[in-house]
């Protein structure tokens, strides 16, 4: 979390910077659509009952589609955007007692706030801090090959960085990276032993959008 933090600072220290005598004559302001896709990948830590912890590292395809406002301030642009998300984030892990786990990350939705500056013509860097509750799948089974399933809905922090580039009046491709951390939860496996569960989530986005 402090890499990230202190990433982010730099990040927009620098386009502060680049920014300091940019005359950018294209007005972003407006409401906008959009539709995203990338990958992700993540850690799932789990701490089993008699203390181990199993880290699961769930990865894979992500797609979604966003919309939001965003206000030209001059050389800032500041916005507010919503999102939803499906994703193909699986892993599975063996544990030395010979059960295995899968954690699978399904689904999101959420509400982000949106910070950048105009680093050159038509082209925006910035930070965003967000909201997300998740779908997570949990899925224990124990050395005599029994089962318990959990699906839970999560609530998440996720900060994030990105870069768009305005191709014209109306249309924008960006790219877009985000740290997901998700609330710690607990469920309970076979024989009522109980297992925590962490997940967070890297995921890398390359975004289109349309702007009214």
């Amino acid at each position: 979390m402090k890499k990230i933090a202190l990433a982010s600072v730099a990040f927009v220290g620098l386009a502060t910077a680049a920014s300091a005598n940019l005359v950018d004559t294209v007005n972003k302001s407006g409401f906008y659509v959009g539709i995203n896709g990338g990958y992700g990948f993540g850690k799932s830590k789990n701490t089993l009952a008699n203390g181990a912890k199993v880290n699961v590292k769930p990865k894979g395809g992500l797609y979604g589609i966003h919309t939001g406002y965003q206000h030209d301030l001059g050389r800032s642009v500041v916005g507010l955007e919503l999102h939803g998300l499906m994703t193909e984030q699986k892993g599975k892990k063996t544990t030395p007692a010979n059960a295995h786990i899968k954690s699978k990350r399904d689904y999101g939705y959420g509400v982000s706030a949106r910070m950048g500056y105009k680093v050159a013509p038509c082209w925006v860097a910035g930070i965003k801090l967000g909201y997300e509750r998740a779908k997570y799948l949990n899925h224990f089974t124990d050395s005599a090959n029994v089962g318990h399933k959990k699906s839970v809905k999560l609530n998440g922090f996720v900060p994030g960085i990105y870069a768009e580039k305005l191709l014209n009046k109306r249309w924008m491709v960006g790219l877009e990276y985000s740290y997901a951390m998700f609330k710690k939860h607990s469920y309970t496996s076979t024989g009522a032993k109980k297992i925590t569960v962490k997940p967070t989530s890297n995921d890398f986005k390359v975004r289109l959008g349309y702007k009214f």
